[in-house]
């Protein structure tokens, strides 16, 4: 039915060296031999040399590769780095010299220097270990703006990038503790961490060894106070930090917009609830349909959205209208296959043409909440997160949750015992706000829980299949059904 859905790796192993090369070598060696000859084969060699971690490596695999490609154009880059090493250049200069290039390049060749921390000089090291750290914080900038366009949070567990990037300030700061401005840079980046008392430690630590013209350290801890709901105490420090910024002039004007926006957000009202949900509300859908849409862009075709949506509607032609199991089988294949976004995009255009096949496959994905694991049980609740919303005011999408998340968890046999308790984690790990907006919410009256019971989980009374069918099974079926 569908095209297989392109996963991508939660951790970005070019800023990881070690791991890159690897990762590059384990391709190297599982290559057929009839694929000897391929792109991928060569691209793993060539990788494989560039993330040599020493000198004997780096021969071994440069010989391999020339041995193999003696034509290939791109080997002339490492024949330079093999005649400079005949030369008396020294592997970690080598590395080094790579360690200045664009932001994933750098982390991973810095690391690959510093294990040759040995030959490297105190200055050497700290610069290594500073850079490395910011080029790991810039490329978690680019995941945080890429949330921030979604409105979505970006849990500290998720944060990968940034937790390597702690790792190695702590580093540079055990090599140079009275820098104020790795004292800074470690408040700013656990306050993004959410963990704000030992980020106001470290902001304290930053205004101690440089109490005045370098304001950072003290919006931070601003920041952290705001964070903690300490109004009148972060409200000191930001006006601190203005006065001092209007002092410096031009030099203090970044910081004292900073400043003005901290006691700006200090003094505006709470926003209400209806605008709050109507701005969330149409940000996330906006968001979600353009993630679709960049994903369907990777098919051929001009139109390809429409051909998920038609293969949507032939499975379920197939499976008819009257609710079955089998529209969990063409959910779960969904969802393994394409991401959240693009699979409730294409079940609500669905339901322009069939209203009941829409139903049949927002329930499938109910169940999916309920019984299923890790990713796909994910997947699936990001997917009625999405469909709830779609709703249009806050009311209707209150009203939304109440039938489709708390309802059938109240009612539900010991298999839907979890399902609010699924959804309100992924609220909590992506739109935190929206637990108060709609999932804080009274407990159902009686004519609701007859709903509950008689409509929504009717469907559900004589389940017998194990809900745990694990990812290999679901692969096979669909191996199965596409040899047919």
């Amino acid at each position: 039915m569908l095209n297989k859905k392109k996963y991508h790796l939660h951790k970005n192993y070019d800023t990881l060296g070690i791991k890159a090369q690897e990762l590059f070598i384990k391709s190297y060696n599982s290559t057929q031999k009839k694929d000897y000859l391929s792109e991928t084969y060569l691209f793993a060699i060539l990788n494989s040399i560039n993330y040599s971690s020493n000198e004997d490596e780096f021969r071994k695999w440069y010989k391999i590769a020339l041995n193999l490609f003696p034509s290939e154009g791109r080997l002339k880059i490492f024949k330079k780095d093999i005649d400079d090493l005949d030369s008396g250049v020294k592997y970690y200069e080598r590395l080094l010299s790579y360690a200045g290039h664009k932001y994933g390049d750098c982390a991973a060749f810095a690391e690959l220097a510093l294990l040759h921390t040995n030959q490297l000089s105190f200055d050497q090291e700290l610069s290594l270990r500073t850079t490395r750290a910011l080029a790991l914080r810039e490329l978690d900038k680019l995941s945080e703006n890429s949330r921030n366009i979604r409105i979505e949070e970006f849990p500290a567990e998720e944060r990968l990038a940034l937790i390597d990037a702690l790792k190695e300030l702590e580093f540079a700061i055990k090599l140079d503790p009275n820098d104020h401005k790795l004292w800074n840079f470690k408040s700013s980046w656990l306050l993004k961490m959410k963990k704000i008392d030992e980020a106001i430690t470290a902001a304290d630590e930053s205004l101690k060894l440089c109490p005045s013209n370098y304001l950072k350290p003290r919006l931070n801890k601003a920041f952290c106070l705001l964070e903690q709901g300490k109004k009148e105490e972060s409200k000191l420090e930001a006006q601190k930090a203005l006065y001092e910024a209007e002092k410096l002039k031009e030099e203090g004007r970044i910081d004292m917009e900073t400043a003005r926006e901290i006691l700006t957000a200090l003094s505006v009202d709470k926003i209400k609830d209806e605008e709050l949900i109507d701005f969330m509300s149409d940000r996330i859908i906006k968001s979600s349909q353009l993630t679709a849409k960049q994903e369907m862009s990777q098919w051929d075709g001009a139109n390809d959205s429409m051909k998920l949506l038609q293969m949507l509607q032939k499975r379920v032609n197939e499976a008819g209208n009257t609710w079955s199991m089998n529209y969990v089988d063409i959910m779960k294949e969904m969802l393994a296959y394409y991401s959240s976004e693009s699979s409730c995009v294409c079940v609500m255009r669905l339901g322009e043409s069939n209203q009941l096949a829409q139903n049949n496959c927002i329930y499938a994905v109910l169940y999916l909440a309920a019984c299923s694991s890790n990713i796909l049980k994910r997947d699936a609740c990001r997917f009625l997160i999405y469909a709830i919303i779609n709703a249009q005011g806050l009311d209707l999408i209150k009203e939304n949750y109440r039938k489709k998340i708390i309802g059938p968890t109240a009612v539900g046999s010991e298999r839907f015992i979890l399902l609010e308790q699924n959804i309100r984690n992924e609220i909590t790990k992506c739109y935190p706000v929206l637990l108060e907006l709609i999932a804080n919410q009274s407990p159902l009256n009686s004519q609701e829980l007859d709903y509950a019971r008689n409509v929504t989980m009717s469907r559900f009374k004589n389940i017998i299949s194990n809900s745990q069918t694990g990812t290999n099974s679901l692969i096979k079926n669909f191996i199965n059904k596409l040899f047919k």
